[in-house]
């Protein structure tokens, strides 16, 4: 995968928090087992598929072949944006087993064709990112495919190699929900970000929201299905409750230390307290650490170690 440098870099990690206490909650061991025992072979899309970060790309048959050739699993899908225009994708489970899972994208072309023909190919009945984001994540393929020339002299020039079909940009972060009127309220009432999508395709509800004051080029979107739309009896509200109980036991001092495992499956962003609106009524004196801070609490929130400045929302 080549490296190319933009003024908006991105990463996707993943946390070792095995050893943190997570009192009243699972243990990060006990929610991987149920992401991989709902995934299975990824024969059939779930709820918690969801819990992803979107890539777009030109060459999605690129990384196809590559799946294909190292032996590594993944769902291949279709689905149609809002104007009608046909998109194909394939998830991938981070092994582990994690909690991540990786949608990457492309509108459909001739480098689509083999996800397109694919015989396990699941046709999707919603529009899984907004016409905005889309659009951004284009206009930055574009750009990056203009810088090409440079960039391939550059690293020739280091001895390093830089493979055709590999460039990919971030599109949005989801999350299942079970309350999206809930996230509506906090995302666009209390942050007052930009709502840029917001559509339902039978039994399934999307809203995407960009964070325009932060500069964010990539949507935060969030998903709701029935509760049936998943492989076993732990559902995403499930999920929810369990870590709103974790956030408030570690915040009410019930463990040691002021960061957990749960709070790491959390979506980073660097918020400023005059961009929150005040008062914000969806906020309680003791907030979880799943949600937002309210102003007032940011200075005594406890920091994760490393991550001075930053919170998890």
């Amino acid at each position: 995968m080549a490296i190319i440098r933009t003024p908006h870099p991105a990463g996707l990690h993943l946390v070792n928090c095995s050893t943190n206490i997570q009192p009243g909650g699972m243990t990060t061991a006990e929610v991987e087992a149920e992401f991989a025992a709902k995934f299975g072979d990824l024969s059939r899309y779930d709820q918690f598929m969801d819990y992803n970060v979107g890539l777009l790309t030109v060459d999605l048959d690129a990384y196809v072949q590559a799946f294909d050739a190292d032996g590594v699993p993944y769902l291949p899908i279709e689905w149609a944006d809002g104007d009608g225009s046909t998109y194909h994708g394939v998830l991938v489970s981070v092994p582990g087993p994690s909690q991540m899972v990786v949608e990457v994208m492309a509108k459909n072309g001739s480098f689509t064709a083999r996800v397109a023909a694919h015989p396990r190919l699941v046709r999707l009945d919603e529009v899984r990112a907004s016409p905005s984001a889309l659009a951004r994540a284009a206009a930055r393929l574009e750009r990056l495919g203009a810088r090409r020339g440079a960039a391939r002299e550059e690293v020739a020039a280091a001895a390093w190699s830089y493979p055709a079909g590999d460039l990919f940009t971030v599109v949005s972060v989801s999350r299942a929900a079970a309350d999206l009127a809930a996230v509506d309220a906090f995302y666009s009432d209390g942050m007052q970000c930009t709502r840029t999508l917001a559509t339902t395709s039978g039994n399934v509800t999307r809203h995407c929201y960009l964070w325009a004051k932060q500069g964010s080029t990539a949507d935060v979107c969030f998903v709701s299905r029935p509760d049936d739309a998943t492989a076993t009896g732990f559902t995403v509200g499930a999920f929810e409750t369990m870590l709103k109980t974790v956030g408030e036991n570690v915040i009410a001092g019930q463990a040691s230390g002021g960061c957990n495992n749960k709070v790491q499956s959390q979506i980073m962003l660097r918020v400023l307290c005059s961009q929150v609106s005040a008062p914000i009524s969806i906020f309680s004196p003791c907030t979880p650490i799943s949600h937002p801070f309210p102003p007032r609490q940011v200075a005594r929130q406890p920091l994760c170690r490393g991550q001075r400045g930053q919170r998890r929302i």
